[in-house]
């Protein structure tokens, strides 16, 4: 339900904020140079396929979470991310949103720039406001409007 989908994104944002800080102290610049031309070739196929690019879209979201595993390299983050991440794939491909693909990856490019720059707090909070949009997205393809907003208040 709702409730449990904005408590997963809460510990969610916890821990990929974090990740983005380390990814862009620890980051081998090579991989994320490649990891945003992927990006921009999967925004550009997104945008033209019939389809909205469901697998594109899916396949390089699956190929920056590797990525940015692997620069992290702290089995304990992976590892604590790993079920928020199974439990949200189920919920994220239900009504799916091609026009939330191309808003997501070109927010995954600037995180990406971010770490690029080796900007630990730009990283943090471009993480954060790609979870935010994508909390509310898969919300709003929920039928659920304010349920973020309410969980935090408390109404």
């Amino acid at each position: 339900d709702s409730e449990n989908v904005v408590e997963l994104f809460e510990l969610r944002e916890a821990l990929e904020v974090q990740v983005a800080r380390l990814v862009a102290r620890r980051h081998d610049p090579q991989v994320f140079v490649g990891l945003r031309g992927e990006l921009s070739a999967a925004r550009e196929s997104c945008a033209s396929a019939a389809d909205g690019g469901f697998d594109v879209f899916y396949a390089v979201v699956d190929r920056s979470d590797e990525a940015m595993d692997d620069a992290v390299a702290n089995p304990f983050l992976i590892g604590a991310l790993a079920p928020i991440r199974a439990h949200l794939l189920r919920v994220r491909r239900v009504n799916p949103s091609p026009s939330r693909f191309l808003q997501a990856l070109a927010e995954q490019i600037d995180i990406v720039d971010a770490i690029l720059e080796r900007d630990e707090v730009l990283a943090m909070q471009a993480t954060a406001v790609h979870l935010r949009a994508s909390l509310t997205s898969l919300l709003g393809r929920m039928g659920v409007t304010d349920a973020w907003s309410q969980h935090r208040t408390g109404g």
